[in-house]
């Protein structure tokens, strides 16, 4: 299948799943490799799991943890992540109470908490955290270098993410 057919195949499957937030993690950093800026990821969605998971995450991560699709940009310049997540809707409700009430329905908050782990991950990179309103507008953005094979390889799921219908 030709490049440009699968990223509008992406664009058109994404156009039916639901996320909350569009995550831009930034490394500002031009000798990140692939590798490592895919550990990072790795990392900070350990961390993000943590924080929204509670006490045991690393047991109930697979199930429970947070839900996102994470596209990587800028691998021969300046590596950043574009990432639609969502929380999971198998958590628990009462964990979910907690989670509300704490800080996860206010985008700003969750720019808090995306951004904080990014920085001690990276030292110079952010997280750019904003609420989304229009996912037809944000799938076209986080799949544009989709045809290119190297960007293609490079996108990633969560280890949560479930296809819900």
């Amino acid at each position: 299948m030709q490049s440009t057919a699968i990223r509008n195949e992406m664009r058109d499957w994404l156009l039916r799943k639901e996320f909350s937030h569009s995550i831009t993690l930034a490394t500002h950093n031009p000798t990140c490799s692939t590798a490592k800026a895919k550990d990072l990821l790795d990392e900070w969605g350990r961390r993000m799991d943590h924080a929204y998971v509670g006490r045991k995450w690393s047991q109930r991560r697979g199930c429970q943890g947070c839900e996102w699709i994470a596209f990587l940009e800028g691998q021969h310049s300046e590596p950043h992540w574009h990432v639609l997540w969502h929380k999971s809707p198998d958590l628990p409700k009462h964990r979910e109470a907690k989670v509300s009430e704490e800080y996860w329905l206010e985008s700003s908050t969750v720019r808090g908490v995306a951004n904080r782990h990014w920085r001690k991950l990276t030292k110079t990179g952010d997280a750019d955290v904003q609420l989304i309103y229009a996912l037809p507008g944000i799938s076209k953005y986080v799949t544009k270098f989709l045809k290119h094979s190297n960007s293609l390889e490079a996108f990633t799921f969560s280890p949560a993410y479930k296809a819900h219908p």
